[in-house]
């Protein structure tokens, strides 16, 4: 009950974080499908925006599992971006959705500790 109460409170946060790792995985794709299509590249991976939109969830995400690797020098630029985007996106609001949690956590104490 109180970690959807927290949840609720928090939900301005946590939507800004869903909605910048969405258009991140959106552009990221779209960036490392048309990076790995700027030179002659026989080995490349990345046929469609979809597979592009896989391996950005994958690397903003920072599970990295290493089936789908951009082979240029642009699309390796991109590819730290995003993993470095990711990294960003996701630790930047942690402060402020802990600080929520703390400032909810203890109004609760303190309404416990009134009702004794």
């Amino acid at each position: 009950m109180l970690f959807m109460i927290y949840i609720y409170i928090s939900d301005s946060e946590l939507f800004l974080l869903v909605f910048f790792v969405l258009l991140g995985i959106v552009i990221f794709a779209a960036l490392v499908y048309y990076a790995e299509r700027v030179e002659d590249n026989p080995g490349n991976q990345f046929d469609s925006i979809p597979v592009g939109l896989w391996w950005a969830v994958i690397t903003i995400c920072t599970i990295g599992f290493g089936d789908l690797v951009p082979k240029t020098y642009l699309g390796m630029m991109v590819g730290s971006v995003c993993a470095l985007m990711g990294v960003l996106t996701i630790a930047l609001p942690v402060p402020v959705i802990v600080s929520n949690f703390a400032m909810f956590y203890s109004h609760a104490q303190a309404r416990l500790l009134t009702n004794l």
